[in-house]
């Protein structure tokens, strides 16, 4: 009993300490009594520990009326962004292809319609439109049906040329690739290019849950040595891998108390799931065909006979940004390449159109980081505070693309992944960043609509701890409530 008593009171100890640590990190100061450069040094030595303040930390705060730099540290130091990258894509895009440009998925064939017939070949032309679904093409393929149009006399072609064949950029992670925050580029992309692996407890005794997807039959296979256990071991964790085939092996325990649990995984060969999807549609649409359904690139003199539209780019860049979507950034940044060379967008063109397209309105010298993709997924991507700050004036300042680029970012307190953070500042929108995570990784890059300072431009890049990433969010949050209350500069 003694025994108990005394655990029970370390536990009471440290329990109170760490809500006492936390509530430093929330609310370390009077944010109205000091002045920007004054309130960091301050923040840094309230809200991170010694130990925390080893991580790699570099931030610059910039003022958007004068251009003046209200406080900065290692702002010209090299770090792995994240998805703080992505605001780099976004005012790339926005900048030259314009707000309002949309990605157009069509139907194409040289042939001609007699009795019903489409006499020739159908080519499915993808554009790598991010936001397409199955229920598009469904829509897409409706248009022959209402042309009269039910039978193909020819063969399929699907279209996937505007994009390079790799689908992956260098620098990620192998064991990302299985789910869908890594799924693989190609301009087809449909549903997202992931789907739902649903993982049931059975009903009835079995030594392994079981396994279904919405999938139509044929696209994936498993392999499932999931062990089902009566108890939750943290020593156990699903493992999912997968190759390039969509077969997918499952090993770990799953809990049988859990019942059910979901995995959002990568289709790793989009082609496959592509033509699946085609075949379904065109026997919805009640459209036979008498050829087979192949990749091919659309004949000269195809002629156009249905089109499915998506949203306008700053629609797209506002869904890239507040939920940090690394495949629509990539496919954005490829598009930027395509359209920049006329010529398939590879990763390699892609990035030499975004920085030539950069360099001189921004000032920004590519020749002094490294970016190897569009959503900073790679581990090898590395960028100043100074070159995205630098980023961040062009693109306020840039009449045509500063209100569709600031609607796009996610708003502390309200939306995005911003949602759940500073939700004092909601109401007044005052704190509109870009959030960038990866293990070991924590960043913040926006804008802060301040009380006394007007609009400042932050960014905030930590890199090179080992513990929960926490403490580093709080101490982010801490200067935008900082910069939104601290006194004139």
């Amino acid at each position: 009993m003694r025994v108990f008593a005394k655990n029970f009171l370390i536990l009471l100890i440290l329990l109170t300490s760490s809500a006492t640590a936390y509530a430093k990190w929330t609310h370390p100061l009077d944010y109205k009594t000091y002045q920007v450069a004054d309130g960091v040094k301050k923040i840094f030595k309230h809200a991170l520990t010694a130990d925390q303040r080893q991580a790699h930390i570099g931030i610059i705060i910039q003022s958007m009326k004068s251009k003046k730099v209200l406080y900065q540290k290692n702002a010209n130091r090299l770090f792995t962004p994240a998805s703080v990258q992505k605001l780099l894509t976004a005012v790339a895009a926005l900048d030259y292809l314009k707000p309002s440009y949309i990605f157009h998925t069509q139907l194409l064939s040289k042939g001609k319609i007699i009795n019903q017939k489409l006499q020739g070949n159908l080519t499915v032309k993808f554009s790598g439109d991010p936001e397409l679904t199955d229920t598009d093409l469904q829509q897409l393929f409706h248009q022959l049906h209402k042309k009269g149009i039910k039978q193909i006399t020819g063969n399929i072609y699907i279209d996937n040329f505007d994009y390079g064949v790799i689908p992956y950029p260098p620098g990620w992670i192998w064991d990302d690739l299985s789910y869908s925050f890594a799924a693989p580029l190609n301009a087809i992309i449909i549903d997202r290019n992931y789907f739902v692996l649903h993982i049931i407890s059975p009903k009835k005794k079995a030594s392994r849950p079981l396994l279904k997807t919405d999938l139509p039959k044929g696209i994936v296979s498993f392999n499932n040595a999931l062990m089902l256990v009566n108890t939750a071991a943290e020593s156990c964790p699903i493992g999912i891998y997968s190759n390039d085939s969509n077969h997918y092996k499952l090993s770990g325990c799953f809990y049988r108390k859990w019942k059910q649990q979901a995995r959002k995984l990568a289709i790793r060969n989009i082609t496959a799931y592509a033509k699946a999807i085609i075949r379904l549609t065109l026997r919805e649409n009640k459209i036979k065909y008498t050829g087979e359904i192949t990749i091919r690139k659309t004949p000269k003199g195809a002629k156009n006979l249905a089109k499915f539209d998506s949203e306008p780019l700053s629609d797209i860049v506002k869904q890239m940004l507040k939920d940090s979507d690394n495949l629509t950034t990539n496919a954005v940044l490829k598009k930027l390449g395509e359209t920049y060379y006329r010529s398939r967008g590879t990763w390699q063109n892609s990035l030499r159109a975004l920085k030539l397209l950069l360099t001189k309105p921004t000032g920004i010298n590519f020749k002094n980081n490294l970016i190897n993709d569009g959503a900073g997924l790679s581990r090898y991507n590395l960028l100043t505070p100074r070159q995205l700050s630098k980023l961040l004036y062009f693109a306020y300042h840039k009449k045509s693309i500063s209100d569709d680029f600031m609607a796009a970012l996610p708003i502390g307190g309200k939306d995005g992944t911003m949602k759940y953070r500073l939700q004092k500042q909601r109401r007044g929108k005052r704190v509109l960043a870009k959030t960038g995570s990866m293990t070991g990784i924590t960043a913040l890059a926006g804008y802060v609509k301040t009380k006394h300072n007007g609009v400042v431009s932050f960014v905030i890049m930590m890199n090179g701890f080992i513990k929960p990433r926490r403490p580093y969010i709080a101490f982010e949050d801490n200067i935008c409530r900082l910069l939104v209350n601290a006194k004139k500069s």
